[in-house]
């Protein structure tokens, strides 16, 4: 039986990148980007439970407006998005 997660205000990278469904790799690229706030702590670089809570949020309203356009664009298919903006 897998154990509980225990929350707690910050975890070791790593850590809270599998919280969210993210490799090592990849949670180190966003750290690195700085699309996920993390700090240093020693040597162990730790990533707070707000800032995956704050990624996770970002991540939504991207995905919300890319579904918004593509939604525009189905219903204006005879306009180019350049001819929209203006």
């Amino acid at each position: 039986m897998k154990e509980p997660v225990k929350l707690a205000l910050a975890y070791p990278l790593v850590v809270g990148g599998r919280l969210i469904g993210l490799g090592k790799t990849r949670s180190f690229e966003l750290s690195a980007s700085g699309e996920l706030r993390t700090f240093l702590n020693g040597r162990l670089r730790y990533v707070s439970h707000q800032a995956l809570l704050d990624y996770i949020a970002a991540r939504e309203a991207a995905s919300n407006q890319e579904h918004r356009n593509e939604r525009e664009e189905q219903k204006h298919p005879t306009e180019s998005a350049f001819e929209r903006r203006q």
